[in-house]
């Protein structure tokens, strides 16, 4: 039997480049990934101070930064948080009691299922991953599938990440616990936040900011900033999974797209409710993740953009 939920988190990015590819790099611990000579991502394994695999320093085809520097810069970035959010990641605050949210556990890199390969469409890999307790025992395995695609949204154009993961146990049932810190998360860039900069958290049910939107279950959320005649941002968009998904939101530059039971009442830490996967079944997880910029002149329609994205 498969259990599926579905994240869609997608920011769309607008450039007037007009031949222009994917090109990667690889380095020990990951990939560099460039849109021509531009670096627009990178994409590391973990390390001993952030344990699980993550995208960081995630920039929009035209050079604007979008997702916090990796590490914070004092001075220029506010530091907390500074080993569990690198970007953007997959984390649960509570998996057969582990906390790999805050990197009690390890998410191991064992090997690529399918090594990175550029083509007309875009960027590939796949990799396996071993979810490791603090003492040592293995609580479940992942497989992750990732693609790095140009997208058409007319008249622009656009590039999208989509990342699926599957976990699955086969000698224990996966039990997911009462954290409000799990699911997908991202960090945005400090001038994109709304304590820290000038900007906007808003959603598909009309909610605003971390007040209107924690706990809350939506379809798509936009953290975004206007300024200097640009708009940025993240467009996150989760409308077609089968459990109810809402937001963990913070003003000041984050967001979890929590696919645990919803909490009672949507006010700030009422725990999720509960949920398990019986052993041998597994739980896949697919989402994209992409950023964009546009002029602020440019119309921009959240609700017009989620749809046109998941078709």
């Amino acid at each position: 039997m498969l259990r599926v939920i579905t994240f869609v988190a997608l920011s769309v990015i607008f450039s007037s480049i007009a031949k222009s590819e994917f090109r990667i790099e690889k380095v020990e611990t990951g990939l560099d990934i460039y849109w021509d000579s531009q670096r627009i991502a990178e994409y590391r394994h973990g390390n001993s101070e952030t344990p699980r695999p993550y995208f960081a320093n995630i920039h929009s085809l035209d050079g604007k930064r979008l997702t916090r520097n990796f590490p914070p810069i004092a001075g220029v970035d506010p530091t907390d948080h500074d080993k569990l959010h690198p970007g953007i990641w997959l984390a649960f605050g509570s998996l057969n009691g582990v906390d790999f949210w805050r990197n009690k556990g390890r998410v191991v890199h064992v090997r690529y299922v399918a090594e990175p390969t550029i083509s007309k469409q875009g960027l590939t890999f796949s990799t396996e991953e071993n979810y490791v307790g603090p003492s040592g025992e293995n609580v479940c395995r992942a497989i992750n599938e990732y693609r790095v695609e140009r997208l058409s949204l007319s008249p622009h154009q656009a590039f999208v990440l989509k990342w699926k993961t599957q976990l699955k146990s086969d000698t224990t049932e996966l039990s997911f616990g009462d954290q409000h810190e799990m699911g997908l998360g991202f960090r945005v860039a400090t001038p994109i936040s709304v304590k820290h900069g000038r900007g906007t958290i808003s959603s598909s049910h009309g909610g605003k900011n971390e007040k209107g939107n924690w706990g809350r279950v939506g379809n798509w959320w936009d953290y975004s900033v206007t300024s200097d005649n640009q708009r940025m941002g993240i467009l996150a968009i989760a409308s077609t999974n089968p459990r109810p998904i809402w937001v963990h939101a913070r003003d000041y530059g984050f967001i979890a797209l929590n696919p645990a039971g919803v909490p009672d009442r949507p006010e700030d830490s009422l725990p999720a409710k509960p949920f398990q996967v019986p052993k041998g079944e597994s739980l896949q997880f697919s989402f994209a993740l992409v950023f964009y910029s546009t002029e602020a002149s440019n119309t921009w329609d959240s609700e017009t953009v989620s749809k046109q994205a998941v078709q």
